[in-house]
């Protein structure tokens, strides 16, 4: 689970900011209200190579009684360019 938590820029080996907690953050508040993790791979590669470049999804089934504004809030948060 903490490989899901971790923000691209670790992956990268790039300088941490608070970016990457912002990154564990949304991540955390995707699995508190969809009870999953939403990069999460079979496999510690499969997982990194998720976390840099998969989609954000928010699928029906988990997300159907969750806000737009809650949704944004998560989609703010697992912005992969810190900058």
């Amino acid at each position: 689970m903490l490989n899901s938590i971790s923000a691209p820029e670790l992956w990268n080996l790039k300088p941490i900011t608070l970016a990457a907690d912002i990154w564990s953050f949304g991540v955390l508040a995707y699995a508190l209200l969809s009870a999953c993790l939403p990069f999460d791979g079979d496999t510690e590669s499969e997982t990194m190579r998720n976390v840099q470049t998969q989609e954000l999804e928010f699928p029906d089934a988990l997300f159907e009684d969750t806000s737009e504004d809650a949704k944004e809030f998560i989609r703010l948060c697992l912005n992969r360019d810190p900058s």
